[in-house]
């Protein structure tokens, strides 16, 4: 608002005029060109939004959207961290330099930052170490249960051809109908046997994921409780409890402990042929592994939800020093 108070009516329009001139002619010169282009007269950094993208207020908190880059000028090595506009000069120290606030008004924690990148940094390096041991080990031991598997079917082939073809005769001759379904019990259990081993022996595993051999002879438990598994607060009154194994190259299924029994003492690592409850719920079956993330295996075709869908689930592993 320009106030003007002369006496002369004509004088006053004329400095006026004078002044809008001189206004105009500064925001022409000082004109700021959005990088959306949606405004080509904006005025750089007035503490006004002018564009849409917010480009024109890079240094003030005046622009709701639009980013802020933090200087850290005094660690070059540290990458320059983005904060919203709108943190600009807010009273909080956002970026590590303190360059988002009034100078004086935050500390440069630059210097505090970068020596813990690099200690993080030592510790990643250390653990990739001792981790690329562990599983050049691991690796082996998956070759060496590779050729394990092969002995195996050979085997099992057969005492299922022997059992087979005394299933056959006995069965011509008309035993003792307990003693044949005995025998027909074995045979299943060999037939299981042999199609678990078949499949561990020719799944195409990828070369970098040969170790899975290893863990791919164990089940492992998790047993949590109701609220856990339902993100929520348990029906009141119940205090049930829901045991989901992982076998990482078959399945994961998940079923309801029984009341009498302690959740503490169920068994954490199973053989992957130990018998399951039977009222399991298969959440999914192995799919392989996610093609962009090889660390990701994904289990599909489990059992019905209440809308007909399938389930199914992913499961990420992450690098550690222990299986």
């Amino acid at each position: 608002l320009i106030l003007i108070n002369f006496d002369c009516f004509g004088c006053s329009q004329m400095f006026v005029l004078i002044l809008l001139l001189k206004f105009n002619l500064i925001n022409k010169i000082n004109a700021f060109s959005c990088t959306d282009n949606s405004n080509t007269n904006a005025i750089f950094n007035d503490n006004y939004c002018d564009c849409k993208d917010g480009s024109d207020e890079p240094y003030t908190n005046a622009c709701f959207i639009g980013e802020f880059k933090c200087n850290n000028h005094n660690n070059p090595l540290i990458e320059p961290q983005t904060i919203p506009n709108y943190q600009i000069d807010d009273g909080v120290c956002d970026c590590p330099d303190g360059s988002d606030e009034k100078p004086n008004i935050c500390s440069d924690r630059s210097e505090e930052i970068l020596q813990q990148e690099i200690n993080n940094l030592k510790f990643n390096i250390n653990l990739h170490e001792q981790g690329s041991i562990i599983r050049k080990n691991i690796t082996e031991k998956g070759k060496k249960i590779k050729r394990h598997f092969d002995k195996q079917i050979r085997k099992i082939e057969s005492s299922l051809s022997i059992v087979s073809n005394d299933l056959q005769n006995f069965q011509e001759s008309e035993g003792d109908p307990k003693l044949f379904y005995e025998m027909r019990s074995k045979y299943n259990q060999l037939s299981q046997q042999l199609d678990r081993l078949q499949y561990l022996s020719t799944l195409k595993l990828p070369f970098i994921l040969v170790e899975w051999y290893e863990l791919a002879q164990y089940c492992y438990r998790v047993v949590l409780n109701e609220k856990q598994i339902k993100g929520g607060s348990p029906v009141p009154g119940s205090n049930k409890y829901y045991v989901t194994e992982f076998c990482p190259l078959t399945r994961v299924s998940q079923w309801e402990l029984q009341a009498d029994i302690d959740p503490s003492q169920v068994e954490k690592t199973v053989e992957w042929n130990k018998p399951e409850s039977s009222n399991k719920q298969i959440i999914g079956r192995f799919n392989g592994w996610n093609e962009n993330e090889l660390n990701t295996i994904i289990y599909t075709g489990g059992g019905r939800c209440p809308n007909g869908v399938s389930r199914y689930i992913r499961i990420k592993s992450i690098c550690g020093l222990e299986s």
